[in-house]
């Protein structure tokens, strides 16, 4: 069968987007299907317990929390081992000058669960404000719909990644106030349960195979045109941005290092503080 493998549309997965353009290149390559999913991590754990999709590259703490309520998935590896860069954003038109300024506005997110719902309370936790879920949140869908919002209630906070807004905030569409980073790695590939026991072997070939694609593609001299040809990145800013992931490549992470992102990740109420990594995290063999 063809996996159905999603992730967002954007930089941080250069490797999975190669492996698909290029798969029908050489026979021996796997084969899957792609879906984008602009709506980010919430729409993506949806459709996992839906089985309209088998893998995922998505945020981890979207993901162990949606483990933690039910979602029978996995992590099986993790795809970049460092921090997510988080930017504050509010519209052109908002009287708010710094992060001081909003800590009591409203904050525009894609969805429960998403990324940027997640983000708003580390933020709001660094501030020592409780939010609301019914009361302190604009549902947006995506960035098309964030930019609607902030355009109409520009004193609207939006955290999203911050290249992938970099350009609206060039063009002075998005005031930026500064930046909030994860204390954990910033995404995860995860797995439905009931495909790592039905095609544990394929799942671990195509792991594979985006690990060499992600090794060769850190070592080639034309990175930076190839991220700023395929993603309208600005030189300055994939350099930028570069220089700082950390893709996993396939590094072997040991349970001790899963402690210790799951306990920083229940002090932001994520998780239970008895949680186990064995309760979230697979490790997948060759068969």
């Amino acid at each position: 069968m063809n996996l159905h493998v999603g992730g967002v549309p954007e930089h941080f997965n250069l490797p999975w987007h190669w492996a698909w353009e290029n798969q029908f290149s050489n026979p021996l390559f796997p084969v899957f299907e792609w879906k984008s999913y602009p709506a980010g991590t919430g729409a993506m754990l949806k459709d996992l317990r839906d089985k309209k999709l088998d893998i995922a590259i998505l945020l981890t703490e979207g993901m162990v929390q949606d483990i933690q309520q039910g979602n029978p998935s996995r992590i099986i590896q993790f795809h970049v081992d460092s921090s997510l860069r988080w930017s504050v954003h509010v519209g052109a038109a908002s009287t708010f000058k710094t992060l001081d300024d909003c800590r009591e506005a409203k904050f525009a997110i894609s969805r429960y669960k998403s990324g940027s719902h997640l983000m708003a309370h580390v933020l709001a936790k660094k501030w020592g404000r409780a939010l609301d879920d019914e009361n302190d949140f604009v549902l947006v869908e995506n960035l098309e719909g964030a930019r609607k919002a902030l355009a109409e209630t520009p004193d609207l906070i939006f955290l999203w990644e911050r290249f992938t807004t970099k350009h609206l905030v060039d063009s002075g569409e998005f005031k930026y106030l500064g930046d909030c980073y994860t204390p954990w790695p910033g995404f995860v590939i995860a797995a439905r349960e009931e495909i790592l026991r039905s095609e544990e072997e394929e799942v671990y070939a195509l792991l594979e195979h985006i690990n060499e694609i992600t090794r060769n593609l850190r070592k080639r001299s034309d990175i930076i045109d190839i991220l700023c040809r395929k993603y309208r990145m600005k030189p300055e800013d994939a350099r930028e941005w570069f220089t700082a992931l950390k893709w996993n490549a396939g590094r072997e992470t040991n349970l001790d290092e899963l402690h210790t992102i799951l306990s920083s990740l229940a002090e932001y109420g994520m998780v239970d503080k008895k949680a186990k990594a064995l309760d979230f995290f697979r490790i997948i063999h060759p068969v």
